[in-house]
């Protein structure tokens, strides 16, 4: 009888972490939809960049930064910047692909400079794992370039020709900027606290949806006797990223891909510039062996596949190519394929 009720027991907690699971989903489905309205009614009404915006506001990542803080500060120099490299390759393999496999991604060029800015802190990072002795400068050279992408960045905001813009959008512009120029005045005199209450729950609720797939897909793990080097650099580490592929998603779907894919951009310049900055320092004050620490070389290998591969990919995808389509999503799986080879190196 107690072997029974056991059995039910479990079977209700599995259903538990399922229904879960999808509400989680739905819930980051819901939430990525109103951040990209949010952002495009907030380009088109103020006269800002779309991209410049998604960049500072999708770009934020406060729990991979508290991770590798976090890390850093437990004296994990492999964790704290393993969890910078790992989470920048994922969102460029994984993120990008996923997409490329259902919808053939088409956008304008963008801006070289956040090209460049991606693979001077990626060089740089490298500089850190090989020579962690120079830590205080490593550290101090990521934050100031991190500054001057911000200061840019900014600026940037009110120049729209480095937006990234889909051929489509380019027409839906050209359709409606005599209706959005009629608004212009009014629009800039009132502030619209409607959809700032919506931002707010768009992003509370990406942020609520992400933390409640990552604890479902937990649960069901372990319930399921996975291993625990697939449950964690494979499905942990999908999970964790999964508000980007449907930012994209959707960004796609609305005809707005240049939001989605400066959110990603975005992310990848806060792991690599601001995140790993500050874990560099904490690292150096907290662990007086960091200067002489050996990274293991899967660490190694994952650094320099980021920055000497998979960033200057990027930078030729987004730069010369107007287009990302299914066999670019390949490349990038590939990509993904060889990160995890890497991660089970003894």
């Amino acid at each position: 009888m107690v072997y029974i009720l056991r059995w039910i027991l479990m079977f209700m907690n599995l259903i538990a972490a399922i229904l879960v699971f999808i509400l989680s989903i739905l819930l980051i489905s819901w939430g990525a939809d109103k951040v990209i309205d949010v952002i495009k009614e907030t380009s088109e009404k103020f006269k800002l960049s779309a991209v410049s915006i998604a960049f500072f506001v999708m770009g934020i990542d406060l729990e991979e930064a508290i991770a590798s803080w976090s890390a850093a500060a437990a004296n994990l120099p492999e964790i704290a910047l393993g969890n910078v490299i790992g989470n920048s390759i994922i969102s460029i393999t994984f993120c990008f692909a996923l997409p490329a496999l259902f919808f053939t991604i088409v956008f304008h060029k963008i801006s070289a400079k956040y090209f460049f800015f991606l693979i001077l802190l990626g060089i740089i990072n490298i500089g850190v794992l090989m020579w962690p002795s120079l830590w205080i400068f490593w550290a101090v050279l990521i934050l100031v370039i991190y500054f001057f992408y911000i200061v840019w960045n900014f600026r940037a905001m009110n120049n729209h020709s480095s937006v990234i813009i889909s051929d489509e959008t380019n027409e839906e512009h050209a359709n409606n900027a005599e209706a959005n120029n009629k608004g212009d005045k009014e629009s800039e005199k009132n502030i619209n606290w409607r959809e700032i209450i919506i931002a707010i729950v768009g992003f509370a609720t990406l942020f609520l949806g992400s933390r409640m797939l990552v604890e479902s897909v937990q649960s069901l793990l372990i319930m399921t006797n996975i291993s625990e080097a697939f449950f964690g650099v494979g499905i942990i580490a999908a999970s964790t990223n999964v508000e980007e592929y449907f930012l994209l998603f959707k960004s796609i779907k609305k005809k707005r891909v240049e939001i989605g894919i400066a959110g990603l951009l975005g992310k990848i310049m806060w792991n690599l510039g601001l995140n790993a900055g500050i874990s560099i320092i904490i690292l150096g004050l907290t662990n007086s062996s960091f200067a002489v620490f050996d990274f293991s070389l899967k660490v190694l290998l994952n650094g320099l596949f980021l920055s000497i591969i998979l960033l200057p990919l990027l930078a030729y995808v987004g730069i010369k190519q107007k287009k990302l389509s299914w066999k670019g999503g390949i490349v990038f799986l590939l990509g993904f394929i060889i990160y995890l080879g890497f991660l089970f190196l003894s």
